[in-house]
């Protein structure tokens, strides 16, 4: 063994190497501080525990309101259940099923309408387990289901608004009546805003759901009110406007008696609904021939209004009251009947 030289070290480098010794001892004092508390910011006993609790508190719940929202949307053919799979961060994740074959990727075998409704009631499961009632909003939730989907859908929406706000934007005519038969049937009132365009012109709202889907008196009422606003023009002689407006209020009142005898045969069946209700036929029976003829009358002098155009033999448009007899004339028609099928039980 040789001995060291202590003639070959300087007091200096001696000096130098205490303070390297000393820097080292406090990095290593820091980076144990820093390991100690790396260890004790380490999620996985978090993720341990919140896994087991999931399992105690949460899994059999959502498992079990999962399947009845499935039984709700009327999918149980489809033999799905609602399974926790791992934990990340402390945060319990859950994966859709098959039964019969755990291990196969649902959204692979599923169609497309199928996996809307199953998301579906996997979302409204999980919403259930929240303790706020936060509004939701859905845009076109049924545009690739079926109609036997879509029903299904819309009456699970109206009962979820009994307890949150729903909104739904659509531009489905058919699922918007069912939407709104779903929500009447519960004895609520939807709210609507629709939106328009113009020649040029987008995006007009308007604080009603579109004609065509309008109770037919709703309507009228709505045609009153603009022919009110647009009469002016026939009292301040401006004619070329007041005609095209009267042309307008004219068509309208022809697609309403279209409505009209409609909504009389509604109690049995409806051009936007899938099933034909037999147990109401008898309220068809209060229609009499006068009703037929009155119906046809008014359409045919509406038709007239719409397509005449004044010439130089000087046909005259018509007058804002002669508009409002033809409307008075087709709620009244409406009422007559609405009336006497309510008093068949």
């Amino acid at each position: 063994m040789q001995a060291l030289d202590y003639q070959r070290f300087s007091f200096s480098d001696c000096r130098r190497w205490v303070k390297d010794v000393r820097d080292d001892i406090a990095r290593r004092k820091k980076l144990a501080v820093v390991n100690s508390a790396s260890n004790d910011a380490d999620t996985t006993g978090i993720t341990t525990k919140s896994t087991a609790l999931a399992k105690k508190l949460v899994t059999s719940a959502l498992r079990d309101r999962f399947t009845k929202e499935v039984e709700r949307l009327d999918v149980t053919q489809l033999r799905v259940e609602l399974i926790q799979t791992t934990s990340q961060y402390g945060v319990p994740r859950f994966k859709v099923s098959l039964i019969a074959k755990p291990s196969a990727e649902v959204g692979l075998i599923l169609s497309e309408g199928e996996h809307t409704c199953i998301a579906l009631a996997a979302f409204l499961s999980e919403l259930a387990t929240a303790d706020d009632q936060s509004g939701i909003v859905f845009d076109d939730p049924v545009s690739s289901l079926d109609h036997d989907y879509r029903q299904k859908v819309a009456k699970r929406l109206a009962e979820e608004s009994l307890n949150r706000q729903v909104i739904v934007f659509t531009h489905d005519i058919v699922f918007l009546t069912q939407l709104d038969e779903q929500v009447r049937l519960l004895s609520a009132a939807p709210f609507y805003q629709s939106v328009g365009r113009g020649d040029n012109r987008s995006g007009f709202c308007y604080s009603d759901p579109p004609m065509k889907v309008r109770p037919v008196l709703d309507a009228v009422n709505g045609l009153e009110k603009r022919l009110k606003q647009v009469s002016q023009a026939y009292t301040t002689g401006h004619m070329e406007v007041w005609w095209r407006e009267a042309k307008g209020i004219a068509g309208d009142l022809r697609d309403l008696w279209e409505r009209a005898v409609e909504q009389a045969l509604s109690p049995v069946y409806s051009r936007f609904d899938y099933k034909v209700d037999t147990k109401n036929l008898v309220k068809v029976t209060v229609l009499t021939g006068t009703d037929c003829t009155t119906m046809r009358a008014a359409f045919g002098r509406c038709s007239k209004l719409q397509h005449t155009e004044p010439t130089a033999a000087g046909t005259p448009p018509p007058a804002p009251q002669d508009l409002q007899k033809e409307i008075d004339e087709l709620r009244n028609w409406m009422t007559s009947v609405q009336s006497r099928q309510a008093a068949i039980a």
